[in-house]
């Protein structure tokens, strides 16, 4: 099923269902995003601005109209944009950049830091690409019923590749059902999934009850391999501390130090920070002081 919507339309109804780019932070491999944090955006407990301005969310939506027409342009083929929501088993939805006239297949146009390089294909019309790209291709595929897609990107603004992505049956349908599940038991259920990270307790338990729990054997083990660990970062801070200062002592007041065939090992440059002097405000100014402080609530993990 498909639906012809507006822009502030298709951002109410992503919220309804699991979209392309929500698969891989369901299978716990996306880079930016927890699944615990994307069942707060679904259930409505946190507010995404959908409209961000940051200068990677707008060139990538600036150039994704040129890696389209370069890949039209090097294959001979005319693409479109479909500006519809397809929906399938009720809660999987998709959006998807390019239908390739003709073709019965999908155009997703991508941009890419220069330092992920490495990860994406040599060979054009290679399939080797990011985890969380192919999951969300797959996904797209199996929504629209589209079997067919492609995926252009550009590296560092610079680098073209394109790459086709066939339609894998069971890794689609193993994908659709790991997303239904977390939108029924989830979502729908309101139950958040297992924190994946520090940030996500953090979240989840924001207050302490004041109890004691005792240990058992395993976070005892856990207690003791974090000791060992915090001690040796302490001694690898003394030394990382001792060795830039004997690299600092040589350089003294040399801006630059390069390697005797003129490779570039370090630098050592004058920096001025402007910082608000908050305990001088607070001292000359409390009312405008206390008018603009906030409180915030958090927990200090400490190991005894």
């Amino acid at each position: 099923m498909t639906m012809t919507v507006d822009r502030q339309e298709f951002l109410e109804r992503r919220k309804s269902g699991i979209g392309g780019s929500d698969v891989a932070v369901v299978l716990g491999l996306s880079k930016w995003k927890t699944p615990y944090q994307l069942w707060q955006e679904k259930t409505g407990k946190i507010v995404i601005d959908d409209d961000d301005k940051s200068e990677l969310f707008h060139f990538g939506n600036v150039l994704e109209d040129v890696i389209a027409q370069e890949f039209a342009r090097r294959n001979d083929v005319q693409v479109q944009r479909r500006n519809r929501l397809f929906r399938a088993d009720n809660c999987l939805i998709a959006n998807i950049d390019r239908y390739i006239v003709g073709k019965n297949a999908i155009l997703e146009c991508k941009t890419a830091d220069k330092f992920t390089r490495h990860l994406w294909g040599a060979e054009e019309d290679g399939d080797e690409i990011p985890e969380y790209y192919l999951t969300q291709v797959m996904h797209y595929m199996y929504v629209t019923n589209y079997r067919d897609s492609h995926l252009a990107v550009l590296i560092g603004g610079n680098e073209y590749r394109q790459f086709h992505i066939e339609y894998n049956a069971d890794l689609a349908e193993m994908l659709a059902e790991k997303c239904v599940n977390f939108w029924t038991q989830h979502v729908l259920a309101d139950i958040p999934p297992a924190a994946i990270n520090n940030e996500d307790l953090l979240e989840m338990y924001k207050a302490s009850s004041g109890k004691v729990i005792s240990a058992n054997e395993r976070i005892i083990e856990s207690v003791e391999s974090l000791k060992v660990v915090k001690d040796q970062l302490k001694g690898l801070e003394e030394q990382k501390e001792n060795l830039e200062f004997e690299i600092k002592s040589f350089m003294a007041d040399a801006d630059t130090l390069v390697s005797p065939d003129g490779a570039k090992f370090a630098t050592w440059k004058k920096s001025i920070t402007n910082r608000l002097d908050t305990k001088k405000i607070k001292a000359e100014l409390p009312e405008v002081a206390e008018q603009y402080t906030s409180q915030s609530v958090s927990r200090r993990f400490l190991l005894k």
